[in-house]
């Protein structure tokens, strides 16, 4: 989906959607997505994570498809619904596949190292997709995604002959119904029960709903208030994805000097919080790419610090739908964030909606990190 990272707001407003409808088209997949993820987890801890990665990439070809062809809002909802199923078959499938994979290769002290590399991979992917993107756009907003469409569909066929299966031990695969239900319930207590886990799942949906105005806003801002062209947009992708590597970088080091891995991922969004804040209270251009990408180190700190945490202390056997759960109180703070912060937006300006999102993930870190769990 990278071709469409930042041509994607600007593509809606060709279209005739304002802030406040695109940010109701983005809401409608949070919401999808969010009802999907678990069910979807146990899709992948049952019948297998290659399956769900592979529907993954053929569902989202489809949805990316239905955009191209879209010139409606009930048709982009249409688009945002597909591609957000597709999207909850991968998310807790694959870091699951991953996760699994070292486990049975004894390696399961290089998950950090594992998950960074994977967020190092997914940058370059996106920053050369945002070029690339950036190049397509300033022909057709339109094309970039009959090309997603096309390059999802050559995933998932590559995936499919590719991709080794690790088989979750489920015995005889009868009584289907009754034994996905057995895992969305056993791996949702399972997730709640751990208060330290549900702790970082509650941060990052608080962290999600900042960050989503800047996601879905940015373009604008850029392009509205500073009058940029598509194509330069491009570089910006390719900078944030720097400084997205950067924080990923020193991911590693923050966690080793701070020695308390629940704190380290709090107190790395002390560096997002900076960013959000300059970048909201700038007036000049420069000022305010600046404080943006200052926020990205942070949004590149969260993830690897986050995934290692959680995933050293579920099990492998509910592992997707632990995840997948996890991914859900994400989405709700994505989506809330969308409706808020769009009406502000909208009603005043993007500099506000940031100002309140930096506020709010400023507030919440001196919360998370007073309380405090058994395991801690």
């Amino acid at each position: 989906m990278y071709l469409n990272l930042f041509t994607y707001v600007k593509f809606l407003e060709s279209k005739g959607m304002g802030i406040s409808q695109t940010h109701l088209i983005n809401f409608c997949f949070m919401v999808t997505l969010m009802f999907m993820e678990v069910p979807t987890g146990a899709f992948a801890d049952f019948f297998g994570r290659k399956k769900s990665v592979v529907a993954s990439f053929f569902v989202c070809s489809l949805g990316a498809l239905v955009y191209f062809r879209a010139d409606s809002f009930m048709l982009f909802v249409l688009a945002e619904i597909i591609i957000a199923i597709g999207r909850a078959f991968y998310s807790g499938a694959m870091q699951a596949w991953m996760v699994d994979n070292l486990n049975a290769n004894n390696c399961q002290n290089e998950i950090q190292q594992a998950i960074r590399r994977g967020c190092y991979l997914r940058q370059i992917g996106t920053a050369v997709g945002g070029l690339a993107g950036g190049l397509i756009g300033e022909e057709n907003l339109g094309l970039p995604w009959l090309v997603t469409a096309a390059a999802l569909l050559a995933s998932g066929i590559i995936c499919w002959r590719k991709i080794p299966e690790i088989d979750p031990d489920n015995g005889q695969k009868t009584q289907i119904l009754r034994r996905l239900q057995e895992k969305v319930t056993a791996g949702v207590k399972n997730g709640w029960r751990d208060r330290s886990v549900m702790s970082i799942f509650a941060f990052s949906g608080i962290a999600a709903f900042t960050f989503q105005p800047l996601n879905m806003q940015w373009p604008l801002l850029f392009t509205n208030e500073f009058n940029w062209n598509i194509s330069f947009l491009g570089w910006v992708v390719v900078g944030i994805n720097v400084f997205l590597a950067i924080g990923g970088f020193f991911s590693t080091w923050f966690s080793q000097r701070i020695k308390n891995d629940k704190r380290a991922v709090i107190l790395s969004q002390a560096i997002t919080v900076a960013g959000m804040l300059g970048a909201s209270m700038m007036f000049e251009w420069g000022s305010v790419l600046s404080g943006f990408l200052i926020h990205e180190i942070g949004r590149g700190m969260l993830e690897p610090l986050k995934d290692t945490f959680i995933n050293h202390r579920i099990s492998g056997e509910q592992r997707a739908t632990i995840l997948s759960f996890g991914s859900m109180i994400v989405n709700v703070g994505a989506a809330a964030g969308l409706l808020v912060t769009g009406y502000i937006a909208e009603s005043y300006s993007i500099s506000a909606a940031w100002l309140l999102s930096g506020s709010l993930l400023a507030v919440s870190i001196p919360f998370f990190l007073s309380k405090r769990t058994k395991k801690e």
